[in-house]
């Protein structure tokens, strides 16, 4: 049995408010808070039939079932980030019988979000390197 031993939180897309031009951004809001999870690094047997679904997976995440949940979203644990790619219906014994017992969250890690300003540090401070080392 899996043990659901910390939290995370799912975020949707979602558009800012418009700006005084009337341009919205896209970006994400928190969906839940606090959901319990175990969040599993895919190896093996479990690596080869997660990639049936998409050829990036990382990670498996297994939650409570939760309605409404789709591949659009997004699941957050701290800094770290995890796209879901598929979401799995599961029974207690880990078969997909559509029970609405736990949700299987097939997963790729994918880099923190990077503000504009850190970036453009980023590139700065390495342009001004690439110069100072061909003088």
């Amino acid at each position: 049995m899996n043990r659901l031993t910390t939290q995370i939180t799912i975020e949707q897309q979602s558009l800012s408010d418009p700006n005084d031009y009337n341009e919205r951004t896209p970006g994400w809001s928190e969906l839940a808070t606090g959901v319990w999870a175990d969040i599993d690094p895919l190896s093996g047997r479990q690596l080869d039939f997660a990639r049936s679904f998409s050829h990036t997976v990382t990670h498996s995440i297994l939650i409570r079932y939760r309605a409404g949940m789709s591949s659009t979203m997004r699941a957050r644990k701290g800094d770290r980030v995890f796209n879901i790619n598929a979401i799995l219906n599961q029974d207690i014994k880990g078969d997909f019988k559509e029970r609405n017992i736990w949700l299987m969250l097939v997963c790729t890690e994918s880099v923190t979000d990077q503000t504009p300003e850190s970036i453009e540090v980023g590139w700065n401070t390495l342009s001004e390197g690439s110069w100072n080392s061909m003088e």
